[in-house]
């Protein structure tokens, strides 16, 4: 998973098991801000990774108008991946790309992946 490059306080979570996870953050051979966790999964088993980090304020804008976009990329998996985003911002979020729920200043989305996909949202008055 590419993190943004003001990503702090990186935290990983995963139920129990044989979990291979290389250095909590690195740099890939991009220059880009990374981790990277694997594990084995029986047949019929599953796992979930948890991957939170935090962005200072005023990250991804100015003027009081902030935008946040995550990019997903389909896994060679013989299942399909079951991602959820949470996203709390400083206002109201407006879903721009994916398909959202909306609590308060807090944003959540669920679902399969398949497909390289985009998901965006907008902080402020735009």
């Amino acid at each position: 998973m590419l993190l943004p490059d003001d990503a702090q306080d990186v935290k990983l979570r995963a139920n129990p098991g044989d979990i291979k996870a290389d250095q909590r953050v690195f740099t890939d051979v991009d220059g880009r801000k990374a981790v990277r966790v694997g594990r084995w999964i029986p047949p019929g088993g599953s796992s979930y990774i948890t991957v939170s980090y935090r962005l200072p304020d005023g990250t991804f804008g100015t003027g009081g108008n902030l935008e946040y976009r995550a990019g997903v990329e389909h896994q060679l998996t013989i299942n399909n991946v079951d991602l959820t985003v949470n996203v709390s911002g400083p206002s109201q979020p407006r879903p721009l790309e994916g398909e959202w729920t909306m609590d308060g200043d807090r944003a959540s989305t669920r679902f399969l992946v398949s497909t390289p996909t985009t998901l965006a949202l907008g902080f402020g008055d735009r």
